[in-house]
């Protein structure tokens, strides 16, 4: 009897422990409301000057365990008059330590508030009820914690919707983001199985299978969210008329970091199918690479483009500053060069194109030296890629190797969408790639064999090796820059020296190179007549 008494003695001191914690929880909010929203109107101002919108509060009503209030975000006139159209934003809080709309959801962890939000059905949000059936097309879920970190369930209704000859059906969608405070760690996944949407028997868009998923975060004043991020489309076809176009198995999947200051990022695209007008173009791949950017100088140069932003709308005004503008753009020219403090790289390893006939690929990297303020120089004037070429460029490579079987079915298939006979399309498609195989060889750009055309290019220490044959890049030059398109125009310059540019084994430059100084004007003036 001792012990049932105790333990109904214990329930009920927890149960009024916790009646007085979500007491005192609500007490809080309602007491920092004014406070929530001011820091709100806040940041809408400062990261969106120019949204006509303000952010209010009222009818905060509460109680023990919950509480309800009204968001509401008014349309604000240019005159400061906030009396525009209002979209009402209904809240359910849930008070801590344990809110029970989390409790029924089997989360257990101790949190601030649970929130859900809801649009009101007013004279704005009438068509958005009416086309999700009477429910609000919006919903959020918001877990507060303690520390003010931030949990949130967003949930886009269903909504079929058919008139006047007009047709969308969308399955909804759900949405899950976290983040702190500071906004410096977010994580975010997302889908929606079906979106279709058509206009009479000729138009339409059909998309299934979307998803996506994030888990980013940026330490101190970086403008950078660093981490992976995936996306993924089933399908997506389009239909307008007689053109239809068709993806399917599209992904893309991204991962970006930071170590020892130098920025890196990889890229990896593919996609399992294009076809037109239901004729199959083959599938797609990319796989691509930034590595050794300067870190420090990406961010400065950042924030020396949002400041340069700012100070461009006054450009035509009286508070307009020069001095200050033209301090901005060397600064960001320097920050510029500074991106290339560790001779970053670049790389698309490979670019695929596959198909019932084959697969043809492209692959490019390049390798930038360091820049300086003297290198820079010798850019602005070197007046010719001969000359440019060593002093941007460590390495470059470039291959290419094309399926002869592969480019003809391409061909032949884009013929084919276009009316053409598959017997004619197919001849037409093998005369085409034999013609432009011979041409490439006649002008010795490309080697062809049975199977292929390809193309081999290496540069580094100031020499070429193209297709197996050695070149200076001025060699190289005078047998394939037939136009003078990269020749050097800058021998009508009068004034101007240039210095020979000296590297190291590894293609390094070793010396400050001097190009662009005018000779230095007479002392002695003549003497007057």
């Amino acid at each position: 009897m001792k012990k049932s008494l105790v333990a109904v003695g214990v329930i009920v001191a927890l149960g009024a422990a916790w009646g007085v914690a979500s007491w005192q929880t609500g007490k809080k909010i309602e007491a920092n409301l004014d406070e929530y929203i001011a820091k709100a109107n806040k940041a809408i101002k400062d990261n969106y000057p120019d949204a006509p919108v303000t952010l209010t509060a009222k009818d905060f009503s509460r109680g023990i365990f919950s509480s309800d209030v009204k968001l509401i975000i008014k349309e604000t006139k240019k005159s400061g008059d906030t009396s525009g159209e209002e979209l009402v934003i209904l809240n359910t809080i849930d008070h801590g330590p344990f809110p029970l709309s989390q409790l029924k959801s089997m989360v257990f962890s101790p949190n601030m508030a649970a929130i859900h939000s809801e649009l009101e059905n007013n004279d704005i949000t009438k068509q958005a009820f009416e086309i999700t059936g009477g429910k609000s097309p919006v919903a959020t879920d918001t877990r507060i914690s303690y520390d003010q970190s931030f949990d949130i369930d967003l949930a886009v209704s269903k909504i079929n919707y058919k008139k006047d000859g007009e047709e969308l059906a969308f399955s909804g969608a759900d949405l899950n983001v976290k983040f702190d405070k500071e906004f410096k760690n977010v994580k975010g996944k997302g889908s929606s199985n079906e979106l279709t949407y058509r206009k009479g028997d000729r138009e339409s868009i059909v998309m299934k299978g979307l998803s996506f998923d994030s888990d980013v975060a940026k330490s101190g004043d970086s403008y950078f969210y660093l981490g992976d991020q995936n996306l993924s489309l089933k399908e997506l076809a389009v239909v307008n008329y007689s053109d239809t176009v068709s993806l399917k198995d599209l992904k893309l999947n991204g991962t970006s970091g930071s170590k020892d200051n130098k920025l890196t990022a990889d890229v990896d695209y593919s996609l399992g199918s294009l076809s037109y007008r239901d004729i199959d173009l083959g599938a797609i791949s990319l796989k691509g690479s930034l590595k050794d950017l300067d870190a420090t100088s990406a961010n400065t140069l950042m924030a020396s483009v949002e400041e340069y932003t700012k100070l461009s709308e006054s450009m035509y005004t009286e508070d307009f500053d020069d001095a200050k503008m033209e301090a901005l753009d060397e600064k960001m020219k320097s920050n510029a060069l500074g991106l290339f403090k560790y001779s970053p790289s670049f790389a698309i390893a490979p670019l695929s194109w596959k198909n019932s006939g084959g697969e043809s690929k492209v692959n490019l990297n390049v390798t930038f030296n360091a820049l300086n303020e003297e290198s820079f120089k010798a850019l602005e004037h070197a007046g010719s890629f001969e000359k440019v070429l060593p002093v941007l460029v460590k390495e470059f490579g470039f291959n290419m190797d094309l399926s002869k079987p592969m480019l003809t079915d391409f061909v032949a298939v884009a013929m084919q969408s276009q009316g053409m006979g598959a017997k004619e399309a197919k001849e037409q498609g093998e005369q085409g790639v034999a013609q432009m195989a011979s041409m490439g060889a006649m002008m010795e750009i490309v080697k062809v064999t049975d199977k292929a055309i390809t193309m081999d290019l290496k540069y580094s220490n100031n020499n070429i090796d193209f297709n197996g044959k050695k070149f200076t890049v001025a060699e190289f030059l005078e047998k394939y820059d037939q136009y003078g398109a990269l020749s050097d125009n800058s021998g009508d310059d009068e004034g101007y020296e240039e210095e020979a540019i000296e590297m190291d084994p590894n293609g390094d430059v070793t010396e400050d190179v001097t190009i662009g100084e005018e000779p230095a004007a007479d002392v002695a003036a003549p003497a007057a007549q």
